[in-house]
């Protein structure tokens, strides 16, 4: 979990599950409570098309301990972060976006690091074939 910082105020990114607590966004924002967007019809539509079609928790709602509050799916924290305010919207994105490019920055490393082992087992059974061939030919005497 991380904690992103909006007008003074920690908001915390769950990205291994790709939530969003809701109420910490919620709380940059005077009067903008999650019940309040929760009720509306066009966020109960796209809550019930979210769980057809993404087959997973959309809404969370954790009590007591670390991290209490309620978390969002990410395409859920997008809809909710435009009805609170644009510019914060934008922020919601700009958080997911770096993720995913350090995710991405991250995955191209351990492909190179990959291709690199690979050439230095090449190499390694390459010889290995070669000394069998040798250790073949002395033995049986066959060219």
């Amino acid at each position: 979990m991380e904690l992103k910082k909006f007008k003074e105020k920690g908001i915390s990114f769950d990205f291994e599950s790709d939530m969003v607590n809701a109420t910490d966004m919620a709380r940059s924002f005077k009067g903008k409570h999650v019940a309040d967007f929760m009720r509306l019809k066009a966020t109960q539509e796209y809550i019930n098309v979210l769980k057809s079609d993404m087959g997973i928790p959309i809404t969370i709602v954790k009590r007591g301990g670390t991290g209490q509050g309620t978390w969002m799916y990410k395409f859920l924290a997008y809809e909710f972060a435009s009805w609170l305010s644009p510019k914060f919207k934008l922020f919601v994105y700009k958080v997911f976006d770096n993720h995913l490019q350090k995710q991405l920055q991250k995955l191209e490393a351990e492909k190179m690091d990959l291709k690199r082992e690979n050439k230095v087992l090449d190499y390694g059974l390459t010889q290995e074939i070669k000394n069998n061939k040798k250790y073949d030919t002395w033995h049986t005497g066959f060219h």
